[in-house]
């Protein structure tokens, strides 16, 4: 250990005694100090609520934006779309089958191929 180092080390214990020394204490806290802990505490401790008006009213409030509602409603047409597409595909494979069956059997109606 370096002497020098334990000069140094004594000077900011004696700068740190009279600064400790020269510190006081608040006599009270400020007034309702200990209410709002207490409220702070309760409030956090609290079971948050389910969303109600005004988280309905926040979320009308997005949608108004004009950017928002038209991208909102372009999503919903291409998922509207799609669906429709799909089932329109399944429609089409069904129907394709009942005229595949229909065709045959006109033409030899003693065909067991009947769908």
């Amino acid at each position: 250990m370096n002497p020098h180092d334990s000069v140094n080390k004594a000077a900011d214990d004696a700068a740190l005694g009279r600064l400790l020394k020269q510190w006081e204490v608040p006599k009270a806290p400020p007034p309702g100090f200990s209410r709002e802990v207490w409220r702070r505490i309760d409030r956090a401790t609290r079971p948050q609520p389910l969303p109600g008006p005004r988280y309905w009213a926040r979320f009308l409030n997005i949608l108004s934006h004009p950017r928002v509602a038209v991208g909102g409603l372009a999503l919903i047409v291409l998922v509207g779309t799609g669906a429709g597409v799909l089932k329109g595909q399944a429609r089409a494979e069904q129907l394709t089958d009942a005229l595949q069956g229909r065709y045959v059997q006109s033409i030899d109606p003693f065909s067991h191929r009947v769908r």
